[in-house]
């Protein structure tokens, strides 16, 4: 298993990053066997790079690596634009998250599929088991 997340970077400013996650309740533990079955709500985490990073590193010990997208500046920024508007969608309307179809990564990967003609498919094994994206995402172009 792995988190995914996108971390925008600014002139003027420090980085956005971008997170895709279920909306737990208070004492929830992650399952991802109950996220194949309507247990969480989605939603778009908006943060500074600082602390989103940290919740992953200090706090759940996890391992962070870093990828920088193969992206024109154009691209990018309708990546981030996409991604606000689906935010926004998800607070008008929410959805559920599933392990499968509707995670963190394959919401990357339909952004990332909105605004770039390297395509990446969704049904996949490295999808799948987002621990090996990198390695469809490098295939792909997208990541270097």
């Amino acid at each position: 298993p792995a988190h995914t997340f996108l971390k925008f970077n600014f002139e003027d400013s420090s980085p956005l990053v971008v997170s895709v996650e279920t909306r737990k309740e208070k004492g929830e533990i992650f399952s991802i066997l109950k996220g194949l079955f309507n247990a969480y709500e989605l939603m778009y985490v908006l943060g500074d790079e600082n602390d989103v990073v940290k919740i992953r590193t200090v706090y759940k010990k996890d391992p962070v690596d870093s990828y920088p997208l193969i992206l024109s500046k154009k691209e990018s920024q309708e990546l981030l634009l996409d991604m606000l508007r689906r935010s926004e969608k998800l607070r008008n309307k929410p959805e559920f998250y599933n392990s499968l179809t509707n995670n963190c990564l394959t919401n990357i990967i339909y952004h990332l599929n909105r605004v770039t003609e390297k395509k990446i498919p969704i049904l996949s094994y490295d999808v799948i088991f987002p621990g090996y994206s990198y390695k469809l995402l490098k295939a792909k172009g997208v990541i270097s």
